[in-house]
Formats: structure tokens, sequence, C-alpha cells
């Protein structure tokens, strides 16, 4: 697992111009399939200490599941603040409530509110 907790570098954003596209413009819930045949959902948009975060679930094409939290940065890049691990692709992985409950705990962390509404998303990516 890694993660961004008081003053660490954030790290690129998940990579492809498919990310970058689901990134900065699909609305929370939608489902976004993929070039490497994998998919990316938008789980939620948040106001945060860092700016505003968004939280995708990226699945490869072999099944493996990761729950990303990515800020925009004041230059409208995108950084990978948390990357958990959600299992699948047959190797050891930490189990689903347990990425859940670390996803949490760092949105809690960064001052995150409730998720954003779909008007607010919709402004906060125009920005």
């Amino acid at each position: 697992m890694g993660y961004y907790l008081g003053g660490g570098n954030l790290v690129p954003a998940p990579a492809g111009p498919d990310v970058t596209a689901v990134l900065t413009g699909a609305a929370t819930g939608e489902n976004i399939r993929l070039a490497d045949g994998g998919s990316a959902r938008v789980l939620g948009s948040f106001d945060t200490d860092l700016g505003l975060c968004r939280l995708i679930v990226l699945q490869g094409p072999d099944g493996r599941s990761d729950r990303n939290v990515a800020c925009q940065l004041p230059d409208g890049a995108w950084q990978t603040a948390l990357s958990v691990n959600e299992g699948g692709g047959g190797g050891f992985a930490l189990a689903s409530d347990t990425a859940v409950g670390a996803v949490d705990s760092f949105l809690d962390a960064i001052g995150a509110g409730a998720a954003l509404t779909p008007d607010d998303e919709a402004r906060a990516l125009r920005r």
C-alpha cells in the first residue's frame, strides 16, 4: 500500500491517456473501458486539504483491482495520493474491506468531507 500523509511527495497518477480522461471528465459512477482491456470506475470526488481528489477503482485485464485517490495539482496535473490493492489476479492482496477502510481513513486524514454532489463535481472538474 502506498500513501501520502503529512508532507510526503505525491507520485504521478496512474498512467495513460485513458486514466487521465477518467480523472478529468468522468462522472462519479461511470465505468470506463480502458485501451488495455481493463476498466476504471469513479467512486467519488472530494474537496480536501490537498485540493480536488477523486477516488477511482482501476481493474486490470488480469482482474487485479486497485483503489486510487488521485489529487489535482494547481497546474492541472493529477498525482496519486493513495493506492491500495483490492485483490484479484491470483496474488496476495488486502481484503476488499481492509482496502475500503484504508481509503476511508486516508480521506479523513486529508480533510475530505462528504463526496461532492454531481453538480459540485462537474463545477470542480471545469476549474
